[in-house]
């Protein structure tokens, strides 16, 4: 059953890009992957990745932020049943969550800044996005009779189904630091600003077996100067 998606708040604004200054960073090649089995082995803790850029902002701006990962996902499930033994059911779930921080002119690491730093580290707007998610769930339920008649007869044996989904595809979203709006505002102050990524894979199964995996690929931050106006909030 698919739920619709509902807008609990509406957020509009107008956006005017500088060319003064704009950093990027990127890193290639597969940063940071966690896998998840059914069985319990290897253990599926959450995975992250922190990916920092700087850049010297006057008072007067606020930042645009631009994250684009590569993800992989994959997920496999085996259910198995036997005749009228019931539904035997197993389900994978692989995700990879994003979350821009920021702060001005801290001594804080990258990874501190992702585990919430000092009160001096900010969220950037709009908070944690989904970038990719994989919830893929299978079922086998066998209910077989014999029609011979006259005729007394056993189904024996199972019936197994196996679905394996491997996807590849290149993610982006866009994210505002509104310097002003958390006091955060400097002159020409070097402002850190950290992509921090989450990892996270589960599996379970009864009699069949399940497995996730996510892998975060090449991913590039872009930070420019902005002058970010709201001018309708619902």
């Amino acid at each position: 059953m698919f739920r619709p998606l509902a807008l609990v708040a509406a957020l509009a604004g107008s956006i005017s890009l500088s060319s003064a200054e704009i950093n990027y960073k990127f890193e290639k090649g597969v940063l940071v992957s966690t896998d998840a089995f059914s069985d319990g082995s290897p253990d599926a803790d959450q995975q992250s990745f922190q990916l920092a850029s700087k850049i010297a902002a006057p008072g007067s701006k606020d930042l645009m932020l631009f994250l684009s990962s590569e993800i992989n996902l994959v997920t496999q499930t085996a259910a198995k049943g036997g005749n009228k033994q019931g539904k035997d059911t197993s389900e994978a779930l692989a995700q990879l969550v994003a979350t821009l921080k920021y702060c001005v002119d801290c001594p804080e690491t990258s990874k501190a800044i992702c585990n919430g730093g000092s009160s001096d580290v900010h969220e950037a707007l709009p908070g944690p996005i989904v970038f990719a998610a994989r919830r893929q769930t299978l079922s086998v339920d066998v209910n077989l009779d014999c029609e011979v008649p006259d005729t007394d007869c056993d189904v024996t044996g199972y019936v197994e189904v196996d679905l394996k989904l491997d996807t590849t595809a290149a993610h982006s979203f866009n994210f505002i630091a509104d310097l002003a709006e958390t006091g955060t505002g400097s002159t020409n102050k070097p402002v850190q600003v950290v992509a921090c990524f989450g990892a996270d894979a589960s599996a379970s199964a009864t009699d069949g077996s399940a497995a996730g995996r996510v892998s975060l690929g090449t991913t590039m931050l872009i930070v420019q100067e902005a002058s970010v106006s709201t001018f309708n909030e619902q």
